[in-house]
């Protein structure tokens, strides 16, 4: 028997927690098979609203967008690869329902330090990814310019002291999810019937930006 043709989906929503809205969706295929001719089909995540398209626009755009797949030849690890992706620009509103941001700040805490003071809550897990921070530092002037955080059963809290490297200190949490957390539907139309689809689900969360001043 054989067994089916697979393709590889990655999907990529990120978010501006700034102001709980929608920033760009991406949907991006990978396979050995060429999948030009066949059709992906987008169906943007509630309440969002398509702003923008790259590199094209869809052929159709109604209840759902749909564009006419140009796959490009890579050659990937020796072995001939075919790609197409689009990212859409979004606006629009995110239901905040499924992550909790009940602290994300920085103190003050003399000799040039500050204090990071996080807590966040979803229902998946999820990773902080926080830079640039200076946290291992010594005489020798070794620093570590990013910080990476993993949750534990969909919490993460604490405070973290550290001495800033630019005024700037931005926070970004990463998971991968499932439809039914934020649903982002992606298909493939047209295509041969033992060809099936992989999904990968990413979400991006852009924490508010926080001003390390003493």
């Amino acid at each position: 028997m054989d067994l089916p043709r697979k393709v590889e989906l990655l999907k990529i929503v990120e978010i501006d927690l700034d102001r709980w809205g929608f920033k760009n969706c991406i949907a991006y295929l990978t396979s050995s098979i060429d999948i030009t001719g066949c059709k992906l089909r987008i169906v943007p995540p509630p309440g969002a609203r398509v702003v923008g398209a790259f590199p094209s626009w869809p052929e159709y755009m109604e209840e759902f967008l749909e564009w006419k797949i140009k796959a490009y030849r890579r050659i990937f690890e020796e072995e001939v690869k075919y790609s197409f992706g689009v990212r859409l620009d979004l606006e629009g509103r995110v239901d905040p329902g499924f992550f909790i941001l009940s602290a994300w700040m920085v103190k003050p805490q003399g000799d040039e330090l500050m204090k990071l003071v996080f807590d966040l809550a979803a229902s998946f897990d999820f990773k902080l990814i926080v830079s640039p921070i200076q946290i291992h530092y010594n005489l020798d002037g070794s620093k570590t310019g990013i910080l990476e955080l993993s949750a534990r059963k969909g919490v993460l809290q604490g405070e973290i002291v550290f001495k800033p490297v630019t005024p700037i200190v931005a926070g970004t949490v990463e998971a991968y999810i499932k439809d039914d957390i934020l649903p982002f539907v992606v298909s493939l139309r047209e295509v041969e019937e033992d060809i099936v689809l992989v999904e990968k689900y990413r979400l991006v969360l852009r924490l508010p930006d926080l001003v390390c001043l003493g």
